[in-house]
Protein backbone atom coordinates (compact mmCIF):
# COMPACT_ATOMS: atom_id res chain seq x y z
CA UNK A 1 0.00 0.00 0.00
CA UNK A 2 3.01 2.37 0.25
CA UNK A 3 3.68 4.37 2.91
CA UNK A 4 0.68 6.44 3.54
CA UNK A 5 1.40 8.90 6.45
CA UNK A 6 -1.40 9.52 8.83
CA UNK A 7 -3.40 12.32 9.73
CA UNK A 8 -1.56 14.01 12.69
CA UNK A 9 -3.85 15.33 15.13
CA UNK A 10 -2.63 18.95 16.33
CA UNK A 11 -1.73 18.02 20.63
CA UNK A 12 0.64 19.74 22.86
CA UNK A 13 3.10 16.99 22.29
CA UNK A 14 3.66 17.30 18.63
CA UNK A 15 3.14 21.14 18.67
CA UNK A 16 6.76 21.70 20.81
CA UNK A 17 8.04 20.55 16.94
CA UNK A 18 7.04 23.33 15.19
CA UNK A 19 8.54 26.53 15.08
CA UNK A 20 7.12 29.73 17.11
CA UNK A 21 5.10 31.57 14.34
CA UNK A 22 3.23 28.28 13.15
CA UNK A 23 2.70 27.96 17.12
CA UNK A 24 1.15 31.43 17.46
CA UNK A 25 -1.00 30.45 14.14
CA UNK A 26 -2.30 27.30 15.94
CA UNK A 27 -3.05 29.15 18.77
CA UNK A 28 -5.24 32.00 17.72
CA UNK A 29 -7.47 28.89 15.92
CA UNK A 30 -7.70 26.98 19.28
CA UNK A 31 -11.32 27.59 21.27
CA UNK A 32 -11.73 29.48 24.11
CA UNK A 33 -14.31 29.65 26.81
CA UNK A 34 -15.29 32.78 28.04
CA UNK A 35 -18.14 33.27 30.68
CA UNK A 36 -20.35 36.12 29.48
CA UNK A 37 -23.40 37.48 30.88
CA UNK A 38 -26.48 37.25 28.15
CA UNK A 39 -28.88 39.16 29.47
CA UNK A 40 -29.20 38.32 32.87
CA UNK A 41 -27.95 34.81 32.32
CA UNK A 42 -24.65 33.68 32.85
CA UNK A 43 -23.23 31.20 29.62
CA UNK A 44 -20.11 30.04 29.12
CA UNK A 45 -19.26 31.03 24.89
CA UNK A 46 -16.25 28.94 23.16
CA UNK A 47 -14.67 30.23 19.65
CA UNK A 48 -11.15 31.02 18.73
CA UNK A 49 -9.34 33.03 19.92
CA UNK A 50 -9.44 35.38 16.80
CA UNK A 51 -13.08 35.88 17.23
CA UNK A 52 -12.25 37.18 21.41
CA UNK A 53 -10.03 39.43 19.95
CA UNK A 54 -12.69 40.91 17.41
CA UNK A 55 -15.07 41.20 19.90
CA UNK A 56 -13.04 43.13 22.16
CA UNK A 57 -12.22 45.32 19.03
CA UNK A 58 -15.73 45.93 17.95
CA UNK A 59 -16.88 46.55 22.23
CA UNK A 60 -13.91 49.02 22.93
CA UNK A 61 -15.07 50.77 19.16
CA UNK A 62 -18.56 51.00 20.45
CA UNK A 63 -18.26 51.63 23.84
CA UNK A 64 -19.52 48.90 24.95
CA UNK A 65 -18.61 45.48 26.93
CA UNK A 66 -17.97 41.89 25.75
CA UNK A 67 -21.47 41.31 27.36
CA UNK A 68 -23.33 43.59 26.25
CA UNK A 69 -22.51 42.55 22.29
CA UNK A 70 -23.16 39.04 23.18
CA UNK A 71 -26.78 39.81 24.28
CA UNK A 72 -27.28 42.37 21.32
CA UNK A 73 -26.29 39.59 19.13
CA UNK A 74 -28.72 36.96 21.08
CA UNK A 75 -31.25 39.52 20.79
CA UNK A 76 -31.19 39.96 17.20
CA UNK A 77 -30.63 36.25 15.79
CA UNK A 78 -33.37 34.10 15.99
CA UNK A 79 -31.94 31.20 13.30
CA UNK A 80 -31.47 27.27 14.41
CA UNK A 81 -27.53 27.58 15.27
CA UNK A 82 -25.57 28.52 18.13
CA UNK A 83 -24.86 31.61 19.67
CA UNK A 84 -21.21 30.82 18.95
CA UNK A 85 -21.76 30.88 15.90
CA UNK A 86 -23.77 33.80 15.57
CA UNK A 87 -20.78 35.53 17.11
CA UNK A 88 -18.36 34.29 14.90
CA UNK A 89 -20.60 35.30 11.80
CA UNK A 90 -20.98 39.22 13.29
CA UNK A 91 -16.99 39.34 14.00
CA UNK A 92 -16.33 37.97 10.51
CA UNK A 93 -18.86 40.52 8.85
CA UNK A 94 -17.26 43.59 10.44
CA UNK A 95 -13.90 42.51 9.47
CA UNK A 96 -15.42 42.24 5.93
CA UNK A 97 -17.95 45.60 5.74
CA UNK A 98 -14.65 47.41 7.45
CA UNK A 99 -12.69 46.13 4.58
CA UNK A 100 -14.76 47.59 2.12
CA UNK A 101 -15.18 50.57 3.38
CA UNK A 102 -11.18 50.92 3.71
CA UNK A 103 -10.85 49.26 0.32
CA UNK A 104 -8.92 46.54 1.84
CA UNK A 105 -7.02 45.83 5.05
CA UNK A 106 -4.92 42.88 5.34
CA UNK A 107 -4.41 42.99 8.85
CA UNK A 108 -5.50 45.36 12.04
CA UNK A 109 -2.85 48.02 11.66
CA UNK A 110 -4.52 48.92 8.34
CA UNK A 111 -7.73 49.26 10.21
CA UNK A 112 -7.02 52.19 11.78
CA UNK A 113 -10.24 54.44 13.05
CA UNK A 114 -12.25 55.83 10.23
CA UNK A 115 -13.96 58.47 9.83
CA UNK A 116 -17.33 57.03 11.34
CA UNK A 117 -20.05 56.05 8.92
CA UNK A 118 -23.53 55.81 10.58
CA UNK A 119 -24.82 52.79 10.47
CA UNK A 120 -21.27 51.40 12.19
CA UNK A 121 -20.05 48.21 10.60
CA UNK A 122 -20.95 46.83 14.11
CA UNK A 123 -24.47 47.82 13.56
CA UNK A 124 -24.76 47.21 9.94
CA UNK A 125 -23.63 43.54 10.99
CA UNK A 126 -26.06 43.01 13.87
CA UNK A 127 -29.12 43.99 11.50
CA UNK A 128 -28.01 41.49 8.57
CA UNK A 129 -28.04 38.33 11.13
CA UNK A 130 -30.90 36.90 10.25
CA UNK A 131 -30.14 36.88 6.89
CA UNK A 132 -27.52 34.21 7.59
Amino acid sequence: FGNFRKKRKMNKANLTTLPRSHKEAFDCLRREKRNVYVGTKRTTIAVEGYVWSALEKIASEEGRTIDEICSDINSRYSGSESLSTAIRFLSHEVVRLKGQETGFAANDDEMQEQTSSFPSPYHRALSSLNSF
